[in-house]
């Protein structure tokens, strides 16, 4: 037994010895496993591999994030990868080192996109109450890159070239990011650079009524579009990188960054490109609110003139374009809302054409033949800033908005066999703040105090660079330039305040304000002589004119809310003093006047989805310090102008009848309306012809115009097709006054335009088309003899894509112009487009080639003739463009 003891005793203490010295033998690989945020990462694959690839040893990350692997210790590590896993984040390996045994990871989340999966079934649209909802996923296409693609497939969305949306023929009154207005109206961008991976739903908002505390008290006729995010806490920063280069010489280059969720949206873009794109229009306001009633700015008075072709810009703009477009906004913990929207352009483009003009008088016909080589420097800088909160018992806003634009413009042009130089100067300046509050009171009442405040001026100086019709600015002396200058500095305020009785179906609502302007409109024409003298033009004593509009109103309203319809009336009263004097003609006219213009809307749902509007306004409204000024401006090469006439007073109506028609559940749209609108001024233009110049001037003759229209739209969904059908039509007939020569000329126009629209997938061909036609007539009345000019053009454009592999989209463009016109010969383009582009999913890049002008047209004619004037243009186009893109995907 004592044998056995020691025997058991001495094995335990061999295994012990054993034990301790393999222990000691052993070497630890060990780390742990964090996020960039330092959140430890569990259940990680940790392996060890050979220069082979074989696995050596393995092993797991804890909940902590932290793993152990153990090699003997006579193992080297020279050779040896260590290698991280998971499901959810991306791969790492690193080589391993003999004097280091702790490896640390942080680990990066995988963006793991999925296989496209085509959506057989029916799409989706959901409604709740007046919104709305597009299933996304539904309706894309695996060759859609941004929501805007998509949008161009739901049924009652229509986008123009422009980027300006519509709903059921209406153009939408804003664009909301989940919600909230990041872009201040000026939405086109958004739309062409988020992802459609980005959003689940675009709901669309009729009577839209943004600001909370008007919601149920004050009806809204607007539509709104909301882009609802996926992933509304999402803190990842997305967009796209793009380079482009090509043929010939061209470059395109964009970095588009983007960030949303419910506290912070981002949206902030810098392009370039000499390639033909126009970043003008993403600087338009298409929505929002103007904040600025009553608020008229005095027009530009000088120009370089000249046409531009019925083209899309694209074919004709030479550029050197660089934008920039900054929008941030973020929501406080306290319903503050604070953002910025700040854009900058800068471009130089070049136009070049020439024309023949005929202009067909009683007794004679004056022929302008002109040829013009234009390079303009413009550009653009915009600023805005906004803190609002809008709550559901207060409303404030303050948004400050500055703007500075302008243009160096230089033109070469030979009018009428003389050659000479135009060089235009031309500076904006418009500073402006609205402040709007809006408190609620006791029984569902409201307060609202606002003030607009701005100030501008336009600073312009013309240079023409040789002695033009010297006859009528040199009393038939040779001279050799003349310089034109003007400018009209104003400032303009804008205070109401208004009480409205919320409660109870009827709410009654009072407004009380005061408008105030004041406007100097300064101008100098001088002529330099041939001796180099600058001397002034002596047919007047140019422009030093002062003006004052004040104004003082009231208006009282009503507004009847029930169940199936609305009524809003409104009665304005206006007691308005104008007061403008310039010494130099002995001019000193004050204007008092009382104006009612009173409106009304009514609106009433015949169901759940259809509505019928009527609505009705008389206004009366008084001209501007553009009307009234009595010296000479040379606003171009080729024009005169100046006014002879008292201050323009018009007086105009409108009534209209809107039917809007929707069967959401079977995706079908319509609309129909009908309006007349009639107009009647003191004064009217008249143009007066001469050889080498034309003259304008504002004559004191009653002006009387009217207008009738009539438009009805339609979309479908055909589900058996998988297409999206469109159609809209508009007829107009307008009647119209023009003075030329001393003779007044009275015109019937009539109008009858069409679109036509298809949008269908077949598998892996996709097609659309897009069909416009303009019918036009015109007439003068009191020609007994006089034919009727007729125009018909037809703009139609096919678009043919075509996936023959998975993540290779193929795609053909052909856009046919046509035009045709009695005693002219017909006019016919075919302008033809090639895209190709591959989608690397793994490297998360795009890989584009891009060729515009397939049959390399570079001119382009146009020739149009009406009652008196024949005009022939011809206009210089890009040509045949090839430039090939990489967009990486943020």
């Amino acid at each position: 037994m004592k044998k056995q003891i020691r025997l058991l005793t001495m094995l335990l203490a061999i295994l012990l010895l054993t034990t301790g010295i393999a222990h000691a033998q052993q070497k630890q690989i060990t780390g742990q496993l964090k996020t960039a945020s330092g959140e430890p990462i569990p259940n990680a694959t940790i392996l060890l591999t050979n220069t082979k690839g074989l696995i050596v040893k393995y092993g797991t990350s804890d909940n902590s994030g932290k793993y152990s692997l153990t090699l003997p210790d006579s193992a080297s590590v020279t050779f040896l990868r260590i290698e991280v896993n998971h499901l959810g984040y991306n791969k790492v390996q690193l080589a391993l080192t003999e004097d280091k045994t702790v490896y640390d990871f942080v680990l990066e989340r995988k963006v793991t996109e999925l296989p496209q999966v085509e959506v057989k079934a029916k799409p989706f649209i959901d409604r709740s109450g007046d919104t709305l909802r597009y299933n996304v996923a539904s309706f894309s296409n695996p060759a859609d890159r941004s929501i805007g693609d998509v949008l161009k497939h739901m049924p009652g969305i229509s986008v123009s070239d422009n980027g300006d949306i519509f709903y059921n023929g209406q153009p939408i009154s804003n664009l909301y990011i989940h919600g909230d207005d990041l872009m201040d109206g000026s939405y086109r961008l958004a739309p062409r650079v988020i992802s459609k991976d980005m959003i689940k739903s675009v709901e669309v908002i009729q009577h839209d009524q943004p600001i909370k505390i008007l919601q149920n008290k004050i009806p809204s006729d607007a539509v709104a579009i909301n882009l609802v995010l996926k992933d509304e806490n999402s803190v990842k920063l997305s967009g796209q990188a793009m380079l482009g280069a090509g043929l010939p010489e061209q470059y395109d280059a964009a970095l588009n960054t983007m960030l949303f969720n419910k506290k912070i949206k981002m949206l902030n873009s810098v392009k370039a490109n000499n390639s033909g794109i126009d970043y003008t229009d993403e600087f338009i306001r298409s929505g929002g609110s103007a904040g600025d009633p009553g608020n008229s700015r005095p027009p530009s008075l000088l120009s370089v003139g000249g046409p531009v072709p019925n083209l899309p810009r694209k074919q004709y703009y030479f550029n050197r374009s660089q934008a920039v477009n900054l929008n941030n906004l973020v929501n406080t913990k306290k319903d503050w809302q604070l953002r910025t929207n700040i854009q900058a352009f800068f471009d130089r483009n070049t136009l070049t054409y020439n024309s023949q003009q005929n202009n067909y008088l009683n007794n004679d016909t004056i022929r302008y033949n002109e040829q013009q080589n234009l390079v303009n420097n413009p550009f653009l800088v915009n600023g805005s800033f906004t803190t609002t909160v809008n709550k559901t018992h207060n409303y404030f806003t303050n948004n400050l908005r500055f703007k500075a634009s302008g243009n160096n413009n230089n033109s070469y042009l030979n009018f009428n066999g003389a050659a000479f130089g135009q060089h235009l100067h031309d500076r904006n300046y418009d500073l402006s703040n609205l402040i709007n509050w809006m408190p609620e009171t006791k029984d569902n009442s409201y307060i609202q105090m606002k003030w607009f405040l701005n100030y501008y001026n336009n600073p312009q100086m013309l240079y023409i660079d040789t002695g033009l019709n010297s006859d009528i600015l040199n009393e038939h002396l040779p001279y050799a330039a003349v310089d034109q200058q003007a400018k009209t500095p104003g400032l303009f305020s804008n205070a109401a305040i208004s009480y409205t009785v919320g409660k109870g179906a009827l709410k009654k609502s009072f407004e009380a304000g005061i408008t105030n302007e004041r406007q100097t409109l300064l101008s100098t024409l001088s002529l330099t002589q041939n001796n180099n003298a600058k001397t002034p033009y002596q047919g007047d004593a140019g422009n030093y004119l002062h003006w004052q509009r004040d104004k003082f109103y009231v208006t009282p309203s009503l507004t009847m809310i029930r169940a199936k319809w609305n009524a809003t009336a409104a009665l304005p009263l206006s007691w308005q003093t104008i007061h403008y004097y310039q010494d130099a003609y002995a001019l000193n006219k004050k204007i008092n006047r009382f104006f009612f213009n009173p409106s009304a809307q009514f609106q009433f749902k015949l169901n759940d989805e259809d509505e019928l509007s009527l609505r009705y306004s008389y206004t009366n409204n008084m001209g501007n310090i553009a009307g009234v000024y009595r010296g000479a401006i040379m606003t171009n090469y080729l024009s005169l102008t100046a006014n002879d006439a008292d201050l323009q007073e018009l007086s105009s109506s409108a009534t209209g009848i809107n039917y809007k028609f929707q069967r959401s559940l079977i995706m079908l749209f319509a609309s129909a309306g009908i309006s007349y609108n009639r107009s009647k001024a003191n004064a009217i233009l008249s143009s007066l012809y001469t050889n080498n110049v034309q003259r304008t001037v504002l004559l004191p003759y009653e002006n009387d115009q009217s207008t009738w229209s009539a438009n009805a739209s339609l979309s479908k969904y055909l589900l058996a097709l998988r297409t999206t059908a469109s159609l809209k039509t508009t007829l107009t007939r307008n009647y119209s006054n023009r003075f030329i020569n001393n003779e007044l000329l009275p015109f019937n126009n009539d109008a009858i335009m069409f679109t036509a629209g298809l949008d269908s997938r077949f598998g892996i061909i996709n097609f659309n088309y897009t069909g416009n036609g303009l019918w036009t007539f015109s007439r003068q009345r009191n020609k007994a003899e006089a034919n009727t000019n007729t125009i018909r053009q037809f703009d139609q454009r096919v678009t043919m894509g075509y996936s023959p592999v998975k993540n290779l989209f193929l795609t053909v463009t052909g856009r046919h112009l046509y035009s045709t016109q009695a005693r002219v010969a017909d006019i016919s383009y075919l302008f033809t487009d090639a895209n190709a582009r591959y989608k690397l999913t793994k490297w998360r890049m795009d890989l584009e080639l891009d060729v515009t002008n397939l049959a390399n047209v570079k001119k382009y004619e146009t020739l149009n003739l009406n009652a008196n004037q024949f005009t022939v243009s011809n206009f210089q186009l890009r040509g045949r463009m090839a430039i090939f893109r990489a967009t990486f995907n943020l």
